[in-house]
């Protein structure tokens, strides 16, 4: 028994003297050592050396994201290691390597879930705000919305878009300023003739329970003026923001954007475990 435990023990002290460490006295040395490192590595395992060995360069200069990439995954030379860096990698096997880097890789992954909930925490409380927006929006009222081209000069005739509708006021604020999204659409058509967005500044404001009519002229050059659709398309008119009296912001629906709601999929699809 005692002889047996005395050939395991210089069995392994074998082993662990012919598994090739890290020799960082020089730049050359580093670069040859860490070949011998690679050599010695399966296919797998030289995959996660390597992975490892990125963390430590990239923890150790703190590189962004465009730095990040362009280690990440390649060979690391012992050029592009610093001095400081290279040192503490002295005398280390494989194994020490993708140990050290491991505890890095899991602490960085774990920033990058805490700034990916933080960026969802905020992008979803836009959106709550934006749909209890649009429930404030929905009593500024439209109705009777109407989109036309009139004739306008006597020796040089234009067309002057028009855009007609009536508005009541619901809210209980008065309201100086008014947004809108306007969808000029044919009812056979599943594509729009026409989206944009217009504002109006009201003369003298629009008080609680107050309605007006409106008659809006964008300018002829404006998409509003180059669009040619016909006679049965209708104009849907939503607002999007409303502004007080003292030109402050009331109600915006708009907060949310589309980039918001590609950039809400775009961080559960990379981390599904932020999925409510």
């Amino acid at each position: 028994m005692k002889l047996r435990n005395t050939l395991v023990l210089l069995l392994l002290t074998s082993v662990i003297a012919c598994t090739p460490k890290i020799d960082a006295s020089s730049v050359e040395s580093t670069a040859s050592s860490l070949e011998k490192v690679r050599k010695s590595l399966n296919e797998e395992k030289r995959s996660e050396f390597e992975e490892s060995l990125g963390a430590i360069v990239i923890d150790g200069l703190n590189l962004g994201g465009i730095a990040k990439g362009l280690i990440e995954g390649a060979n690391i030379q012992a050029a592009i290691i610093p001095d400081s860096i290279r040192m503490s990698l002295d005398g280390l096997n494989a194994d020490d390597v993708i140990a050290k880097g491991g505890v890095i890789i899991q602490r960085i992954a774990a920033e990058k879930l805490a700034k990916a909930k933080l960026e969802l925490d905020e992008l979803m409380a836009k959106k709550s705000a934006a749909e209890s927006a649009k429930l404030e929006l929905a009593k500024f009222k439209i109705s009777d919305a109407r989109f036309y081209k009139q004739k306008k000069g006597t020796y040089y005739v234009t067309e002057e878009p028009v855009i007609e509708f009536k508005v009541e006021n619901g809210t209980a604020f008065a309201i100086s300023r008014a947004f809108f999204q306007g969808t000029l659409k044919s009812p056979d058509r599943s594509v729009p003739w026409l989206v944009d967005d217009f504002n109006y500044s009201i003369p003298g404001g629009l008080e609680p329970g107050e309605s007006a009519q409106w008659r809006l002229a964008p300018n002829m050059f404006s998409d509003w003026g180059e669009v040619d659709a016909p006679s049965d398309a209708a104009l849907l008119i939503e607002t999007a923001k409303i502004y007080g009296p003292s030109g402050e912001s009331l109600f915006d629906a708009s907060q949310f954007s589309e980039r918001d709601a590609e950039k809400v999929n775009e961080i559960l699809a990379e981390f599904p475990e932020l999925q409510s």
